[in-house]
């Protein structure tokens, strides 16, 4: 059981790295601050390429954490009596177990799940990262253009 808690603590650390992350990036003196405004917040393009490294990072990590979840979930009984395999049971076969209700998970099925919701968080926070950073390219690629003709137009009413 020194693996699951292991796992425990790693999901406690990272939990709080996570946690830590945005207030770290906020808070960051060596960026140009963060305004809070009533929807959400603004990031500068070095903030959310440096919170799409952080992100990539933490889904390293919880990746392998998920792998040691799911060896937990096949975890044999220590011994083959009554109460050892009842035990075993509500640890490992949660939802595929045809004796508890369907909405009951196992220990060890809860810690995947967890481990896969907050996978998908990040994944979903990437995206939108990537979403603004393309905006931003979009933005910025379109100025640049706009900049060009303004200046192409002002040439040619000088000459």
């Amino acid at each position: 059981m020194s693996e699951l808690s292991d796992i425990q603590a790693e999901v406690q650390g990272l939990a709080s790295t996570l946690a830590h992350a945005g207030h770290r990036m906020a808070m960051d003196s060596d960026n140009a601050a963060v305004a809070v405004g009533g929807t959400g917040f603004t990031l500068n393009a070095d903030q959310a390429h440096a919170a799409v490294r952080e992100i990539d990072g933490f889904l390293e990590e919880l990746e392998t954490m998920k792998q040691k979840a799911r060896s937990l979930q096949a975890l044999a009984p220590p011994a083959r009596d009554s109460a050892s395999e009842d035990y075993n049971r509500r640890l490992t076969l949660g939802k595929a177990s045809p004796w508890l209700p369907i909405d009951s998970g196992a220990a060890f099925d809860a810690a995947v799940d967890q481990v896969n919701s907050e996978i998908n968080y990040l994944k979903s926070m990437r995206e939108k990262l990537y979403k603004a950073l393309g905006m931003t390219a979009e933005t910025d690629a379109g100025n640049k253009e706009k900049i060009g003709q303004a200046a192409e137009e002002n040439d040619r009413s000088i000459a």
